[in-house]
């Protein structure tokens, strides 16, 4: 239950640093290996196509059981969903860390997948159920470094790791943290709910996993084949025939696997539409800025990875002083002024894509992480504050598993585009370097960016104040 006064103790917030610590961990692990993807490859001997399974799949997992996470919190003690997800996810590390072929590191991604999924949103509702509303911004702020600074430290952590000791420290690294993690949150988290043994719809959870598993997939694909493949269609057309049963079903029974009556509230909507084109800009660029970087200027992935240092350190310093702004102000202000700061950063990289150069890029991407900062936990925090507290789980639940879908989506359609170019280097009419082909991608990818943020932009102005 939420608490009635002013002073936050500090065992909640050790509870609070403790679930985030695994979402952190979670999150890294994921954008890290995307640097030792050519490694891997050549270790493994396989495709990039199938290598890039170990992002997809991940994502799959994680998006198949966020929504399911309402249910869990009802049923089960919070401080044993934590455990459990840490276990899980220290087992999957120890496979990862351990691999000796794909299939076996690609276990290991699925089952870290897993405890990530329990615990992405356990974080979230421990913030809403025992931080006062008026106070919530700092805290989402400091939370909110979870999911805005860890993508973007993932490929220098990555980088460093990768070059000098080897892709399985990225994983073995970890499990000093997840002990601390596993201590910590033994100690201080305490159940946030009553416990409610009610009945699992099974039907809902399929219908679930088929709509959240046909949409990411068929994006995903999408990157690699385009969007006119046959796979890409079916995948997409099965994804949306099962979210929109999904979301029939959901509607109709007594107890809702998610209670969509949480888009009843307009700031809620909106506040979900921000978070979702944001993730989509944050989890394109962790995509691109790295590929051009290696492609274009010829650096290697530390010094693609260093380059996005500086703006993953700002966000993350600038995060708890947008949430106090939110607290203080209103919404309104702080995120119209960070996606005028998106719209402003990746305007220019389409205005001077040609001109860009490893210091101009990472003083772009500086600027677009500050209006990240201003816009990420302001959006989230101000969209779960209208809600009653009986949805907490409910909205939460929503705006993390749209948010992978949204990275799917920016990865994807960033990914096509700069495939789009590269695919030109075999026709007879062009005339373009493969660098000249991937600065021509590069310079579409950030024009999508360009009007996703101005799209973000204008929605800020129909922001009111929390309730």
């Amino acid at each position: 239950m939420t608490t009635t006064t002013d002073k936050i103790k500090v065992s909640t917030l050790i509870a609070i640093v403790a679930s985030a610590m695994l979402t952190f961990m979670g999150i890294v692990s994921e954008t890290a290996l995307n640097v030792a993807f050519p490694i891997l490859m050549k270790e493994f001997n396989v495709t990039s196509a199938t290598i890039q399974w170990l992002t997809t799949g991940y994502l799959l997992v994680v998006a198949i059981l966020v929504p399911i996470s309402p249910m869990l919190v009802k049923r089960y003690p919070t401080k044993r969903l934590f455990q459990a997800a840490v276990v899980i996810f220290t087992v999957g590390t120890i496979i990862c860390g351990f691999a000796m072929s794909f299939p076996m590191l690609l276990l290991g991604r699925l089952i870290q997948a897993i405890g990530t999924g329990i615990s992405l949103p356990l974080m979230f509702n421990l913030i809403l159920a025992l931080i006062p509303m008026h106070k919530r911004g700092v805290i989402m702020g400091i939370a909110g470094l979870v999911t805005s600074f860890a993508p973007a430290i993932g490929p220098t952590y990555g980088g460093i790791v990768v070059t000098s000791i080897g892709w399985q420290s990225i994983f073995l690294i970890l499990l000093p943290l997840l002990v601390i993690a596993l201590v910590a949150g033994s100690l201080t988290i305490q159940s946030i709910s009553t416990i409610e043994k009610q009945k699992i719809d099974f039907l809902s959870i399929g219908l679930s996993i088929v709509a959240f598993s046909g949409i990411i997939y068929g994006f995903s694909l999408a990157g690699e084949t385009g969007w006119l493949h046959l796979g890409v269609m079916g995948s997409l057309g099965i994804g949306v025939i099962g979210l929109a049963l999904f979301s029939i079903r959901q509607l109709k029974i007594d107890v809702p696997l998610i209670n969509l009556a949480v888009f009843k509230f307009p700031m809620f909507t909106l506040g979900l539409a921000q978070v979702f084109l944001l993730m989509m800009i944050v989890l394109g660029n962790s995509f691109l800025l790295p590929t051009f970087s290696e492609s274009v200027f010829g650096v290697n992935a530390t010094v693609a990875g260093f380059m996005l240092l500086p703006g993953a350190a700002i966000s993350a310093i600038l995060a708890p002083i947008a949430g106090k702004i939110l607290d203080n102000s209103g919404p309104r202000v702080v995120i119209s002024f960070g996606a005028f700061l998106l719209a402003v950063a990746t305007g220019l990289c389409v205005l001077f894509t040609n001109q860009l150069t490893t210091i101009l890029m990472g003083s772009l991407y500086l600027l677009l992480m500050i209006g990240v900062a201003f816009v990420y936990v302001p959006s989230q925090t101000n969209a779960l504050n209208q809600l009653p507290q009986k949805y907490n789980s409910d909205g939460t639940a929503i705006i993390n598993t749209l948010q992978q879908v949204s990275g799917a989506i920016g990865t994807s359609l960033v990914a096509g585009l700069l495939t789009a170019s590269q695919q030109k280097i075999t026709d007879s009419a062009n005339h373009l370097s493969k660098e000249q082909l991937m600065v021509e991608g590069g310079h579409n990818a950030f024009l999508l960016m360009f009007v996703i943020a101005v799209i973000g932009f204008v929605l800020s102005f129909g922001l009111k104040k929390n309730k």
